[in-house]
């Protein structure tokens, strides 16, 4: 996950994303990750600086509770990315965070899902309790037939500048044997094609916006919001029906950093976009450039 941000003092860069209820995407799968490990490098060009973004993340689902029509079950995300600006240093921050679902099945075609997610979200140059946000949310998903699936869902998150509602839509449809669409619209839509029995090339867009917490020491403990839109074309590999290996390359054509003090000032945002009248940051930066995407994922194969 990435998140460019440029302070006024000192100068810093950093780059960091995330995805709208990851078990949402996870229910639309017929075959669930179990984990996953991705790096991504992007290149930063903005009016004030260039450089790069390493990330890695990884993370690991595990079941609690399984029953006929029950399902409960958790997921722990790790990220670390590193922004290096030229002529002017690197910088680093870590998320660290936990996910939760509960998931009930009332009939073979319909389901009901809650879920939940809490974490570190900071430079972890200082961590407290400022550093904690979290966001709960639920869908309710359909079965139309044996190739399409839908539902609609609701997401609040607790930002660090206030309060975020993402209303969405969970789509997996299999338009032919080899096309298919999916994802969360309008933030994620994902479009499959299957070359073969082992390859298929993937092309998807990404939306999101979300907030850090810098460091008390160094930085008054202000607070980062950052908005990201990105499109992203790969390759995947699937090697004996469990070893998910794919390679992307895209374009981050939207990365709205904006840096604000730590006041009582709070807004709404819609998705990306915010509601009424906000504190003014003090510094703002738009990014943009290049995105190089490697992930592997363990995939569990229900027909075996």
């Amino acid at each position: 996950m990435l998140l460019l941000i440029h302070t006024q003092r000192p100068r810093i860069c950093w780059f960091l994303a995330t995805c709208l209820s990851t078990f949402v995407a996870q229910a639309q799968r017929s075959n669930p990750e179990v984990a996953g490990l991705e790096f991504r490098h992007s290149r930063i060009t903005s009016d004030l600086s260039k450089g790069h973004v390493n990330s890695v993340a990884a993370f690991l689902n595990f079941p609690i509770l399984k029953t006929e029509k029950r399902m409960v079950g958790g997921r722990l995300q790790f990220g670390k990315s590193t922004m290096a600006l030229y002529e002017k240093g690197t910088f680093s921050v870590t998320r660290l965070d936990l996910n939760l679902f509960w998931q009930r099945n009332y009939s073979e075609t319909t389901r009901l899902q809650f879920f939940a997610q809490s974490g570190l979200y900071s430079d972890f140059a200082d961590i407290s309790g400022e550093d904690i946000r979290y966001s709960f949310g639920g869908s309710y998903t359909i079965r139309h037939g044996p190739r399409l699936t839908s539902g609609s869902g609701v997401q609040y998150a607790r930002q660090f500048w206030g309060h975020q509602i993402n209303p969405f839509i969970a789509l997996h449809y299999d338009i032919n044997d080899r096309l298919k669409l999916s994802g969360l619209l309008p933030i994620r839509p994902r479009l499959e094609y299957r070359l073969n029995t082992s390859i298929s090339w993937v092309n998807e867009i990404s939306g999101n916006v979300s907030s850090y917490r810098l460091s008390h020491r160094g930085h008054d403990s202000r607070y980062v919001r950052a908005t990201q839109w990105y499109g992203l074309s790969s390759l995947v590999l699937m090697l004996k029906k469990r070893h998910k290996f794919s390679a992307g390359l895209g374009y981050d054509f939207r990365n709205q950093v904006q840096v604000y003090e730590n006041d009582n000032h709070t807004y709404w945002s819609v998705v990306t976009f915010p509601v009424g009248k906000r504190a003014q940051p003090v510094a703002d930066l738009n990014a943009r450039g290049v995105r190089l995407q490697v992930s592997y994922h363990l995939v569990v194969n229900k027909n075996e």
